[in-house]
């Protein structure tokens, strides 16, 4: 019996502490203050809100009068915060926008006025207008440089006059070629002429160069070049050349004509002529001399020969003596050249 009265007892004193504690606890929750202690409670961290300011209502007498003031609060508050869901009043006099799935604005109830929110005025008109700023001046134009029109030389043709080799050059360019300017011919791999230009040589006009030491004596493919060095600047330095077979238009003609005693030691001398109206130039020729019917040669000689028009050349036989009333045979062979009348290229007779 007597441990069931301790036991109520107890109880009486755990209830009437726990009545103590909720009023502390709501004694320091009216107060805003936290209870002192170790006791452990969680705080979230906010950044303050500020609240829209609300119109502000004017009531009939007797009614107060709320005026809506910013006020920073935390969050947790009793107060709403605006959010993307909550309405935020516009000013006054703007028209009232209805939100879908919202319901519109209440109207003010009877008696009270809404006082709308300042609103900044207008600049005055009437004021100085504000200069514009400077244009900037503009930038000069730029007349660009005209390209010159250049020339574009050109083989046309290839030709024989005479033996030599004839080469028609021409311009296919806008430019012209001025007078006095140097123009190069090159045939045979080699720049066989640098012609001074006579006159200016413009579009579609040509000039005919006569190449005086390129004789042409037999059949051949000659290749003629144009300003072989590029010297000239042109529209188009891979035109410059041209290729043909050319013939001799005056064949070769070489003969014995004489033989004779010469010099101190008397050696036999052989003249041979260009029986052609056009020079022969690097005649090869080898020259057998036979005494009296002998079938094998006496002595062989062999010699380059250069002849104008109608030469004779003088061609020495040093190492046969020219006796007097002997009788010698000279065949002459013309090696590198075609020869047109091979039967005046050997000559029988005896010394005078």
């Amino acid at each position: 019996m007597i441990l069931r009265w301790r036991l109520v007892g107890s109880m009486v004193v755990l209830v009437a502490g726990l009545f103590v504690v909720a009023l502390v606890i709501v004694f320091w929750g009216e107060n805003g203050e936290e209870p002192e202690g170790p006791t452990a409670h969680t705080t979230s961290v906010a950044t303050p809100t500020v609240r829209p300011i609300a119109p502000t209502r004017t009531r009939g007498p007797g009614t107060p009068s709320v005026t809506g003031t910013p006020e920073l609060t935390e969050p947790g508050d009793s107060e709403v915060v605006p959010s993307a869901e909550s309405p935020v009043l516009a000013p006054a006099g703007t028209p009232a926008q209805v939100i879908p799935g919202e319901a519109p604005p209440a109207p003010p109830l009877p008696g009270e006025t809404v006082t709308p929110i300042p609103v900044s005025p207008l600049p005055d008109e009437t004021a100085a207008p504000i200069p514009p700023s400077p244009r900037p001046s503009p930038l000069p134009t730029l007349t660009p440089t005209p390209i010159p029109a250049l020339p574009d030389l050109v083989v046309r043709d290839l030709r024989v006059r005479r033996d030599r080799i004839v080469v028609v050059i021409g311009n296919d360019g806008e430019g012209d070629v001025l007078a006095g300017q140097t123009v190069e011919i090159g045939v045979r791999g080699i720049v066989a002429e640098s012609q001074v230009m006579p006159v200016t040589l413009s579009k579609g006009e040509g000039l005919t160069i006569l190449l005086e030491d390129q004789v042409l004596y037999k059949r051949e493919k000659v290749m003629g070049r144009v300003d072989p060095n590029d010297l000239i600047p042109e529209e188009d330095d891979n035109n410059n050349s041209f290729t043909k077979e050319l013939l001799p238009d005056v064949p070769v003609d070489l003969g014995v004509v004489a033989l004779l005693a010469v010099g101190t030691e008397q050696h036999l001398a052989v003249y041979i002529r260009n029986n052609t109206e056009v020079p022969i130039l690097g005649a090869d020729v080898s020259i057998q001399v036979f005494r009296s019917d002998a079938q094998e040669p006496a002595t062989t000689a062999r010699q380059t020969l250069n002849l104008d028009p109608f030469e004779i050349a003088q061609v020495d036989i040093f190492h046969q003596v020219a006796t007097r009333g002997v009788f010698f045979r000279v065949v002459m062979e013309v090696i590198n050249l075609p020869d047109a009348d091979p039967l005046n290229n050997t000559f029988e007779g005896t010394i005078p």
